[in-house]
């Protein structure tokens, strides 16, 4: 599973949800609301509605009554519809990054996760403080599933 350290920009989500073919409905946010809804009934057939403060997202597709995916729907890792909207709405760990994350989330000791990734054991223990620091910050829930295994 791809990692991620938070929530992209909001200008930065609606600008790159309309270049990838997205229709932007930010009618109840401009209203006050903390939620907007990306739209393709063209070619994914799918609606989105994201929570701008936490991130929190929920997708259904015309036929569904109930979401069939949410931003902590492990399940749909791999499904291109489903990156595509993890990568839309949160901003990734760059590589080597995400490698020594997801290997320190498997238990290996600096100094195994150094060696298979190729970096110094200073920048994996720079990268895992950055990590542990993202989550107290961001919480479980608002750092966009860092914690999730």
């Amino acid at each position: 599973m791809k990692m991620f350290k938070g929530n992209k920009e909001l200008n930065k989500i609606l600008s790159e949800a309309r270049s990838t073919g997205w229709d932007v409905d930010t009618e109840e946010f401009d209203k006050g609301s903390d939620w907007i809804w990306i739209r393709d009934m063209k070619e994914r057939f799918l609606q989105v509605k994201y929570n701008t403060c936490n991130g929190y997202f929920y997708v259904w597709n015309p036929s569904s009554d109930s979401p069939v995916a949410t931003n902590l729907s492990e399940n749909m890792d791999g499904v291109q519809w489903y990156d595509e909207l993890l990568e839309l709405f949160y901003e990734s760990f760059e590589e080597p990054k995400n490698n020594i994350i997801q290997l320190s989330s498997q238990g290996k000791t600096i100094e195994e996760i150094s060696k298979k990734v190729g970096v110094s054991v200073r920048k994996v223990k720079a990268t895992i403080k950055e990590y542990k620091r993202n989550i107290e910050v961001l919480g479980p829930m608002g750092s966009c599933r860092l914690n999730k295994n």
